[in-house]
């Protein structure tokens, strides 16, 4: 192909125009071309070189424009991390413990539907088909380039992508599959008559392999069908979870504004019926003014509509990609606690808050010392107050 645009490109640029001159002409300098001075690099460029330089500049440009079109629709090129800046530590940082306090209620069911995501759209074929192939294999896309474009765009794609591990690739999901499973399993296509499987792979290929392993795969089900979720006809949707967290939403929300702030989230969460007592945000005295910046938190990290509030849709997602956070990773889905990090937040078999408890501990010292400070300045204060009035006493007498 790269080779077909670069010959095109030559014979265009030998074509005479309308006027019966030659292109090439153009670029041959008259006498004085705009007035060179005599030592201009530009008036050896015909002596030099057998094509003219817009000609040898288009080539070349034409070599680079295939390259990042190339790269570009495989999102290896670019720095990856800016192109996903808005995936956001939704399970971690302080927010990770408003997630210790309700996976008990809600963990299980997400799982689970993680889990069927990932083994039911991998059901289906990876092998292209008569109506559609992957467009994002490159193997296939340099297969007709010049060998020595490919050996460069093979040299380019291994510096942008040292971090993709064979294991992943082979069993992470194409575009041939997303483009047959999407339809069946009624998850929202923005645009049927683009390359709509395409479209997937490109927004959540994080790693910009061309393909989604599981944690991809999963954030795209979470984004691409959260205006969905209520249709009877999207599968996997997390229909019992979000059972759950709308009924969590609703009851947090007294004044039903359609809004709910981190206050009222903090109100409400004592009252949810859990099975454990581990992990309890509200297990050690004065947590109000220690763990409010967890329901904070997750607050600021999923406000959209409204700064410092949720609504209902907003809450969903963030409790759910609070859970993707926490629980999946690029082979997989996780049923507990080797990611979450939970074991360096608790102890006593989940009955301790850590920090919570060492601030505390340090707070209760502190004040004991206050206080003992206090009244020994009390003691000296009042020591020399009693010298003092014995002093005045035996001056008087005498």
């Amino acid at each position: 192909m790269l080779l077909l645009l670069i010959v095109f490109a030559h014979e265009t640029s030998g074509k005479t125009d309308s006027k019966g001159s030659s292109n090439l002409k153009k670029d041959k300098p008259a006498k004085n071309p705009g007035h060179l001075e005599k030592n201009d690099p530009k008036l050896l460029w015909p002596k030099l070189f057998g094509i003219p330089r817009s000609t040898a500049c288009l080539q070349t440009q034409l070599f680079e424009n295939l390259v990042n079109n190339v790269l570009h629709s495989y999102t290896a090129v670019g720095d990856q991390r800016r192109k996903f800046a808005w995936v956001k530590e939704w399970g971690f940082g302080p927010v990770s413990y408003f997630f210790d306090y309700i996976d008990d209620v809600l963990r299980d069911d997400i799982v689970k539907e993680f889990k069927k995501i990932v083994k039911n759209v991998g059901k289906f074929s990876k092998e292209d088909k008569t109506d559609y192939s992957d467009p994002l294999n490159l193997n296939k896309q340099m297969a007709h380039a010049d060998p020595r474009a490919r050996l460069k765009f093979a040299k380019m794609l291994k510096e942008y992508n040292v971090k993709i591990k064979s294991s992943y690739f082979s069993k992470a999901i194409n575009a041939v599959q997303l483009h047959h499973a999407l339809p069946l399993l009624g998850w929202r296509i923005y645009n049927p008559l683009d390359d709509y499987a395409k479209e997937f792979v490109l927004q959540y290929d994080m790693d910009g392999d061309g393909r989604l392993n599981a944690r991809e795969l999963v954030l795209g089900a979470i984004m691409n069908n959260k205006t969905v979720f209520n249709y009877k006809t999207c599968k996997y949707c997390f229909k019992k979870a979000l059972a759950k967290i709308d009924s969590m939403f609703k009851f947090f929300n007294c004044a039903d504004t359609g809004f709910i702030d981190a206050e009222q989230i903090w109100a409400g969460f004592p009252q949810l019926k859990r099975k454990t007592n581990k992990y309890n945000i509200f297990g050690i005295k004065n947590s109000l003014s220690i763990r409010t910046n967890a329901i904070n938190d997750f607050v600021l990290k999923n406000q959209g509509v409204k700064d410092a509030f949720l609504n209902m849709a907003e809450f969903r997602q963030g409790v759910l990609l609070g859970f993707w956070d926490r629980q999946t990773t690029q082979s997989g889905v996780i049923d507990g606690d080797s990611r979450n990090l939970r074991q360096l937040r608790w102890s006593h078999d989940g009955q301790r808050d850590t920090f919570a408890y060492n601030y505390m501990k340090e707070t209760i010292i502190l004040e004991l010392k206050q206080k003992a400070e206090e009244r020994k300045a009390a003691m000296v204060n009042f020591k020399k107050q009693k010298v003092t009035h014995t002093t005045t006493k035996t001056t008087v007498t005498n």
